[in-house]
């Protein structure tokens, strides 16, 4: 055993002892952004017990949401975060990457385990509809227990990712306490896909390099071009004034700027709140499933389905609620998704009845307690 990781375990030993009632939790999503640790530890914090809490945070600038919290950020790797890691109770965490949940490597992580005592809270940052057994398999996911938010994602854990009843936490996510269904949206559409892992580079140093001429030469580029651009796009937007936010994904940004748009009623960038859309518009990302919570109509559009399916597009090619069951129509081309849209539009923007029962049967909750049922059943 190293110096360094016998005076971290003695260290730990000796905490235990002087302060054997301490409880100390801490909750972590994407170093430098906020997701459901955030929203859990913002309500967690506000309860009146005798647990001690603490968001980490990468080296960006903190967002106005977190100045409330200040004294209670720690900086990820930071000597703080490794004398309160070895110490803490509980750790919660949206995103499953060792390096997101430890500040030591990993054989020191093993080399501690028998002196820490925490457990670890995997709360997801989406619905698992991807198919994805190695990565998410319970014998290979880093975590204890789990929060899971539909009786669909129950089921399948247990049947095919090794997970047993105790370790599902039916609780939802904590940011669904933010979506509400029952409000009037506004006339806006979101249109808001993944990321195509042949478009870009890989991650050197957290930084990804961007394949212009790859991307310009692209059907997912051209055909997503040219339904922005669209003039029965224009006219249709015109005719039940609309307006249209094209939301990139994170990875993606580097991209903005190389969208030529001409539709005073098309932007580039949403709101990080999805309550003000009627609409939305994606692919196969999970962000689907938050819109499905608000049960409002979707639309597919993915251009390069065929090389999805083959898996040149994303870290999975296949999806357990496949694309053409799930709940909203398909289109592969921009003059299907704007004939898809101007259906939609006739229906004065009411979800087809098929998608309509798919999404009310999918949540089976839609209270915004979340992060009250999640906060009883750990306290």
């Amino acid at each position: 055993m190293g110096l360094k990781l016998m005076i971290w375990r003695l260290y730990t030993r000796l905490m235990q002892m002087v302060f054997p009632k301490e409880r100390i939790w801490l909750y972590g999503d994407r170093l430098d952004s906020t997701d459901n640790a955030f929203y859990q530890f913002q309500y967690d914090t506000e309860q009146k017990d005798n647990v001690v809490r603490y968001y980490l945070w990468g080296s960006g600038a903190l967002p106005k949401a977190l100045q409330k919290y200040k004294k209670q950020v720690v900086i990820f790797g930071s000597l703080r975060h490794k004398l309160l890691y070895l110490r803490c109770e509980k750790i919660l965490s949206s995103f499953s990457q060792f390096s997101l949940i430890h500040p030591f490597s990993r054989p020191a992580v093993k080399g501690l385990s028998k002196a820490t005592r925490f457990e670890v809270l995997y709360l997801q940052h989406g619905v698992l509809h991807a198919k994805l057994p190695d990565l998410y398999h319970r014998d290979n996911l880093p975590c204890e227990r789990m929060v899971i938010s539909t009786a669909f994602e129950r089921q399948n854990m247990l049947e095919n990712y090794g997970f047993e009843e105790k370790d599902l936490l039916l609780t939802g996510m904590a940011r669904y306490d933010f979506l509400r269904p029952e409000k009037k949206p506004q006339r806006r559409i979101l249109y808001s896909p993944s990321w195509r892992k042949n478009l870009i580079g890989p991650l050197i140093r957290n930084v990804r390099e961007p394949y212009y001429n790859t991307l310009f030469t692209s059907r997912y580029f051209n055909e997503l071009q040219a339904f922005l651009n669209s003039p029965r796009l224009a006219a249709l937007l015109e005719k039940h004034n609309l307006t249209l936010d094209f939301q990139s994904h994170p990875i993606f940004r580097v991209y903005d700027g190389t969208f030529m748009i001409n539709n005073p009623r098309v932007r580039i960038g949403g709101a990080a709140d999805l309550n003000p859309y009627q609409v939305m518009i994606t692919d196969y990302s999970s962000i689907a499933l938050d819109f499905v919570y608000l049960e409002r109509p979707l639309l597919y559009f993915v251009p390069d389905y065929q090389n999805f399916l083959e898996g040149q597009t994303h870290s999975y090619s296949e999806l357990h609620i496949p694309l053409e069951e799930a709940f909203g129509p398909l289109a592969e081309t921009e003059e299907g998704l704007l004939a898809e849209l101007e259906a939609l539009a006739a229906r004065d923007f009411a979800p087809a009845p098929v998608y309509a029962q798919r999404m009310h049967e999918f949540f089976s909750d839609r209270n915004a307690t979340h992060r009250k049922a999640l906060y009883d059943t750990l306290i």
